[in-house]
């Protein structure tokens, strides 16, 4: 990559983390292109030099963060290890996403996506697919005595849980500890997978 590239690429980067934070704090229609390119030292049209428009910069925001979701998903299946052990790195790495540096990215992913491009929603679908996927197949080694469906609503149940339990702001603004929160959280999160279930016809391991 040349230097040229390299500065579009990271001046790219710089855009779409400005719009995570606004559309996070004000919504995709409570901002303007000239908000995203202002936030990074750079006027309105600057930014479509990058993209084509708001529309483009969600559309790629989204993309982006379900897209490095599930290959970091991939990467923690694809080390192996006993179920227990793989489902536990899901959970903490999905942990760290909603408190880490990408929080705001995951955030509007949940509140957001329903304001992407057609096209982008059919890419999105796709993706989430592919990760839950993942997920179930974990699940299914984990628990292979509990029913699929009652599998799935774990999994659903506790990312849920994780999304929308404690972000970023969340910990800035109560003081919480960091560390014990996603200590806590993880455990929240086990605790939902491993939940025992009830009824003749789906025994519990």
């Amino acid at each position: 990559m040349s230097k040229v590239e390299a500065v579009a690429v990271s001046r790219r980067e710089q855009i779409l983390a400005s719009a995570a934070k606004l559309f996070y704090e004000r919504g995709y229609h409570g901002t303007g292109i000239d908000e995203i390119g202002a936030n990074v030292g750079v006027t309105g049209p600057a930014v479509y030099r990058h993209f084509e428009g708001k529309q483009a910069v969600l559309d790629a925001l989204l993309a982006s963060t379900f897209e490095q979701v599930l290959e970091e998903t991939l990467a923690i299946v694809a080390r192996g290890g006993s179920p227990a052990a793989t489902a536990r790195a899901l959970i903490e790495a999905r942990v760290a996403l909603a408190s880490g540096p990408l929080c705001h990215r995951v955030a509007i992913a949940r509140t957001e996506s329903v304001h992407a491009s057609v096209r982008c929603q059919a890419r999105l679908a796709t993706t989430r697919a592919a990760y839950l996927d993942e997920w179930m197949r974990v699940m299914v080694l984990l628990r292979p005595r509990v029913a699929v469906p009652y599998l799935r609503m774990r999994v659903d149940a506790a990312l849920l849980v994780i999304g929308h339990t404690v972000s970023r702001d969340d910990l800035d603004r109560s003081g919480l500890d960091e560390a014990e929160a996603r200590r806590l959280l993880t455990a929240m999160a086990w605790s939902i997978l491993m939940t025992p279930t009830d009824g003749a016809d789906f025994p519990d391991s």
